[in-house]
């Protein structure tokens, strides 16, 4: 099966749901409305949530090569923005 861009719906699905983890993982800093989060770092954070929310647009104007997996169905793809420095830990 593929979508109308010919990528296969299992490894976007499988980008889909990897993106939604490190989505929820960036969720907690907007959450609390008084976390202490300097403005530059809110900023940088909300750059990289949406490059994530980007990413299937990406991959469907060609910006970036779309997902691939290996023979265990496993998603092998390191296309994802990066996150903020300090913030590693979300990539």
């Amino acid at each position: 099966m593929a979508n109308g861009q010919g990528i296969p719906n299992y490894n976007m699905l499988l980008m889909r749901h990897e993106r939604e983890q490190k989505l929820v993982a960036t969720d907690f800093y907007f959450k609390i409305s008084d976390y202490p989060l300097e403005e530059t770092l809110k900023e940088n954070l909300k750059a990289y949530r949406q490059s994530l929310r980007d990413l299937p647009q990406n991959i469907a104007n060609g910006t970036i090569p779309a997902p691939e997996v290996d023979e265990n169905g496993l998603l092998i793809w390191d296309h994802w923005p990066i996150p903020p420095t300090g913030y590693e830990h979300l990539a």
